[in-house]
């Protein structure tokens, strides 16, 4: 007799239990080691501040957000204005170099703890 089903069966079984098997374990092991979104790989940051929101503008995506549905008062009406008038006339790509008369008295002013001789890019 050239085939025989009760020497092919217990083969096909073995290989089933161990494809299901290999199949299940992988499975398993690359979902925990993957997150179940983008965001949860990415722990949120501190933030002192009472509501932040932070999005992609390239895709619109929300990166961050903290009582992003409360209604509140512009954080400083100054830092707005002069991103907007820097954005419109400044050269962006231009390099400043700090400069002593730059500095201020950080017990009376708040600042970016620059130091003279700071290079930054507009």
């Amino acid at each position: 007799m050239l085939y025989d089903p009760s020497l092919f069966a217990p083969r096909l079984w073995r290989w089933v239990l161990t494809t299901g098997l290999l199949t299940t374990l992988l499975l398993s092991t690359t979902a925990a080691a993957l997150p179940a979104t983008a965001q949860a790989a990415v722990q949120a940051p501190g933030v002192s501040a009472d509501g932040v929101y932070a999005f992609d503008l390239a895709t619109g995506i929300e990166l961050f957000a903290s009582n992003e549905h409360e209604r509140m008062q512009v954080g400083s009406m100054v830092k707005i204005v002069t991103a907007l008038v820097t954005v419109e006339y400044a050269d962006l790509d231009q390099q400043v170099t700090i400069v002593e008369a730059d500095l201020v008295d950080t017990t009376v002013f708040s600042n970016m703890q620059l130091q003279a001789g700071d290079t930054l890019t507009v």
